[in-house]
């Protein structure tokens, strides 16, 4: 028998949303170190700069994920169509 793994909060979350592609978490990554350089620099010049590449940063992953979002609802309504059990991969208990 396989050991039991424990799901850390952050898996958890994940498998909750499964839009969020490898390509999408590894941009929010960025986006996050590009906030953390934001807030420790000390130059207003390169502040502002880091700003405004954040904030590009920012939209473009909230549009990604909302369009990413959007096609995996299209796609699991198209396929599920037919059966009204489905619920997210599971089906409900009769």
């Amino acid at each position: 028998m396989a050991p039991f793994k424990k799901l850390s909060k952050k898996e958890i979350e994940l498998k909750q949303k499964p839009w969020l592609t490898s390509g999408i978490l590894k941009s929010m990554k960025t986006r996050d170190n590009l906030y953390k350089k934001f807030m420790l620099a000390k130059d207003p010049l390169r502040k502002q700069n880091l700003f405004r590449d954040f904030k590009t940063k920012r939209n473009l992953i909230t549009s990604l994920v909302r369009s990413s979002k959007s096609e995996y609802y299209k796609k699991f309504f198209s396929e599920h169509c037919k059966n009204a059990k489905k619920k997210h991969g599971k089906e409900f208990a009769v």
